[in-house]
């Protein structure tokens, strides 16, 4: 992008503001961290808040800035970027990552209901799963940036699955949906069951309750992407929205009865050795307090619901 420079006013101000030698003179990757594009699908449908959403290296007041380069500008700027964005994203870390799922999951999912159609036309999405294939896993610093990572790559799997007329609605779909259907993430080919088996290493059971396999009663997807600097808030609060969620879990004081998630009874050798573990264990993140101390304190018979594995969002 060198050339002459033919708004030095223009110019002066990016070097003062971004510690830049020039607005004309922007690396790519620089412009990328800079502004942050609401693209929704392709250049056909580009849509612009402001003409730029601003992210938090660019104070608000900053963007007045962009708002005076002409039309003509902002779609050169635009394309350049569409065309460098898998650069950029194979040069950059899981934050990068991270970021360009976030946007997705913003604009697609609402109250854990995911609207597949649109994902699959969504370029953010599909930019995502590319960048994933060359990524260095062996990166990966801490365990929370490594849980935050996979669960990021489990759950954007777990779209590319149904996207792609994979689902798990069928014994055969099951086997499909989480065993045979291979993606290249970080130089090899993984299932969803490699990536389960990879974070189930970690030893924390709201890992569990925080992995979305496009299944109405299984947990939901929140409205973004997880993050190492949050990921211990973020499962905490995946716990508590799944074990309150009544359409999966409930609790009944008059009759001292409970019916639970058949995800607890699959995986209870991560919730507890026995019923009353199980019970104790979502017993932290059950919000009302007398039901609560009701399981902890083993007044309650336990059952476990049917699990419907019915899609859970709008399908393809």
């Amino acid at each position: 992008m060198e050339r002459d420079c033919s708004r030095p006013a223009l110019c002066q101000t990016a070097a003062t503001q971004f510690n830049l030698r020039c607005s004309c003179r922007l690396s790519l990757p620089q412009l990328a961290g800079c502004l942050r594009f609401d693209i929704d699908s392709g250049l056909s449908s580009v849509k612009l808040r402001d003409r730029f959403m601003v992210t938090s290296k660019v104070n608000k007041d900053h963007a007045r800035m962009f708002q005076i380069f002409p039309r003509p500008w902002c779609s050169i700027l635009l394309m350049a970027w569409l065309a460098s964005v898998s650069t950029f994203v194979h040069a950059s870390d899981s934050r990068a990552l991270a970021a360009l799922l976030d946007g997705v999951l913003a604009a697609h999912v609402d109250k854990g209901y995911i609207d597949y159609p649109k994902i699959s036309r969504n370029v953010r999405f599909h930019k995502y799963i590319e960048a994933l294939a060359d990524l260095d896993v062996e990166s990966l610093g801490s365990d929370e940036e490594q849980i935050a990572f996979w669960l990021n790559v489990y759950n954007a799997l777990a779209i590319k699955n149904v996207i792609d007329g994979i689902t798990p609605l069928t014994r055969i779909g099951r086997l499909k949906f989480f065993r045979t259907t291979e993606h290249p993430v970080g130089g090899r080919d993984v299932d969803l069951n490699s990536i389960d088996d990879i974070l189930m290493k970690f030893g924390d059971p709201r890992i569990r309750l925080a992995m979305v396999h496009a299944a109405y009663t299984g947990p939901d997807l929140p409205a973004g992407a997880y993050r190492a600097d949050q990921i211990d808030q973020q499962l905490t609060d995946a716990a508590r929205r799944f074990v309150n969620d009544n359409r999966k879990n409930r609790y009944s004081q008059a009759l001292f009865r409970t019916r639970i998630s058949q995800l607890f009874e699959r995986h209870s050798d991560e919730f507890g050795e026995n019923d009353a573990e199980v019970l104790a264990y979502i017993s932290q993140y059950v919000d009302d307090e007398e039901i609560a101390t009701g399981l902890r304190e083993g007044r309650y018979e336990l059952k476990y619901l049917d699990y419907e594995w019915g899609i859970n969002g709008s399908p393809m």
